[in-house]
């Protein structure tokens, strides 16, 4: 139990599946972008974990914010999946 009386039973699970989201698809998009940009991996990582860590900060003082950044994860991951599948698909049809 929390210290306002709900229970974290429920937080903990979704939690950590948000978070195994969020790692699959930050990881596709930071690697995605190392490979086309000359800076290498890096400095996108650093970028993107400075950006983890504000966000962080910010759900915790406003909660609808975690939210919004779990909708954007999930719009993200989807539109890229859709995006690798639009890009192989001519080769799909001369098979």
């Amino acid at each position: 139990m929390s210290s306002d009386g709900e229970s974290a039973a429920l937080g903990i699970p979704v939690g950590a599946a948000a978070g195994l989201l969020a790692c699959f698809v930050t990881a596709g998009v930071v690697t995605a972008a190392g490979r086309r940009g000359d800076g290498g991996v890096g400095a996108i990582g650093f970028m993107v974990a400075v950006a983890a860590a504000a966000l962080a900060g910010l759900s915790i003082l406003l909660p609808p914010v975690s939210l919004a950044v779990l909708a954007a994860l999930v719009w993200l991951g989807l539109s890229r999946r859709r995006r690798a599948q639009r890009k192989y698909e001519g080769l799909r049809i001369l098979r």
